[in-house]
């Protein structure tokens, strides 16, 4: 993995809000590799950091914040016992765990259509999601 490498992500739960599903579950998401260091001599761990770009929903890409950072264990016990060659772990992300992130951008919720000739109701102020909670976070799928 190197830095500048584009990793898929999923939408894990519905993001819902005041009772409409603005984001599905399942929905695409793109990350970017923004940092990464190898794993070393002398029990050193890998480290890698991810930048979430961008999320697909409803027909079109939606602007994310956020990062995540992934260490591995690092092996220091077997580096002070003497032995040359030990390295530290890779850093990895495994199937299934959950990173919060944010949107980057409004999400403007539509009206319901009214009937014809019905009286249209107000327009809703544009609504920017506090951000993405544990109920409905993003779950790597390609770890």
């Amino acid at each position: 993995m190197k830095v500048g490498t584009v990793r898929n992500f999923m939408v894990f739960n519905d993001v819902v809000e005041r009772g409409e599903v603005i984001m599905r579950r399942g929905s695409p998401v793109k990350a970017t590799v923004s940092w990464r260091t190898g794993k070393g001599i002398v029990g050193k761990s890998a480290k890698f950091e991810l930048t979430f770009n961008s999320v697909r929903s409803g027909g079109r890409d939606w602007a994310l914040r956020g990062t995540v950072r992934q260490e591995g264990r690092g092996n220091t016990t077997g580096a002070l016992l003497g032995a040359t060659f030990i390295t530290g772990r890779s850093a990895v992300i495994t199937p299934g765990q959950l990173i919060n992130v944010f949107t980057a951008e409004e999400i403007s919720l539509q009206p319901q259509r009214a009937a014809y000739g019905a009286p249209r109701p107000a327009v809703q102020a544009p609504v920017q999601p506090a951000g993405i909670n544990p109920n409905s976070a993003i779950r790597c799928i390609t770890c």
